[in-house]
């Protein structure tokens, strides 16, 4: 299991899985999964559209990881769950 971070992206890899979470306008994130391939750039275009992308806070330790745009923050275990919280409540919105 591994994170790191790539530009103004969060990425988790565990044998052949992958998660990629960055920040998709303000106050947003976009999460993308997959097994056995790379995610990018040479992906099929899709009905998002491309948006300014803003600078998020990236913090990352053995045993977890989190990425913070604006009002949200995605956390990641080193399992691979995925959450989703609000910072001004402290509320967890989505857990996967």
């Amino acid at each position: 299991m591994t994170f790191r971070q790539q530009d103004n992206c969060l990425i988790w890899e565990m044998a052949q899985e992958k998660i990629q979470i960055e920040p998709w306008g303000p106050d947003a994130f976009r999460a993308r999964g997959k097994l056995n391939r790379s995610i990018g750039a040479e992906d099929p275009v899709n009905a998002l559209l491309p948006l300014e992308q803003p600078e998020p806070i990236i913090n990352i330790d053995t045993d977890r990881a989190s990425i913070k745009n604006g009002a949200l923050t995605a956390q990641i275990t080193s399992h691979g769950t995925v959450r989703f919280v609000n910072n001004q409540t402290g509320k967890e919105i989505i857990a996967e």
